[in-house]
């Protein structure tokens, strides 16, 4: 087994093309929890499995405000086809050199990719870990790490509340559904909405 990045590590500058052929990097999931995990292969039963299962767990996921993101030797038109077969609702990652894979520790002594899953935190940092994969079960097991682990990144705008009051109401006319947006987002993040302060005529 390749040695690899262990929990509390921070995750490494990385640039890989998703299944749209978008460029994705370690910045790009810097700010949010995420739920790394590494595959050997499209559609084949195993891997079908956990996609699907990672798939059926996306309320979940979304409630935790964390993304999933796969990353396989796969090309990227494999990629798309079983996104598109699954209908998955996330993002797959072409490790095609394995660069990624070798990175994090997920493959073995014959270049074989480990079945492996990793939860980052909104900080880039490592804080939990599953390595081999077991996959029946596996999806519960990462929601309950993201619980243990990954509370204190769910956002619930405290921080921002003023501003984001003030954007809000920024001199913007809304229509009903606009308003009907604003007043759920308000109702979901629990934030007390405050009128915008008057101005004076000059």
């Amino acid at each position: 087994m390749v040695k690899g990045l262990k929990v509390g590590d921070k995750t490494p500058p990385f640039l890989l093309k998703d299944h749209e052929d978008y460029n994705v990097t370690n910045d790009d999931i810097i700010g949010t929890t995420v739920v790394l995990y590494f595959y050997p292969k499209d559609d084949t039963p195993g891997c079908t499995e956990q996609a699907c299962s990672f798939r059926d767990q996306t309320e979940n996921f979304d409630k935790r405000q964390t993304l999933v993101i796969g990353v396989s030797p796969d090309s990227v038109e494999s990629h798309n086809k079983f996104i598109k077969k699954n209908k998955l609702e996330f993002s797959l990652l072409s490790d095609e050199k394995k660069e990624l894979s070798r990175i994090f520790g997920a493959l073995d002594e014959k270049n074989n990719i480990i079945r492996s899953t990793f939860i980052i935190n909104s900080q880039g940092e490592i804080c939990w870990m599953e390595k081999p994969v077991n996959v029946k079960g596996h999806a519960e097991r990462v929601i309950k790490a993201l619980d243990e682990h990954c509370k204190k990144d769910i956002m619930a705008f405290d921080d921002v509340e003023a501003s984001y009051t003030e954007f809000l109401h920024a001199n913007l006319k809304m229509n009903q559904d606009q308003k009907k947006i604003e007043d759920d987002i308000l109702k979901k993040f629990g934030i007390k909405k405050t009128p915008p302060e008057s101005k004076s005529d000059e």
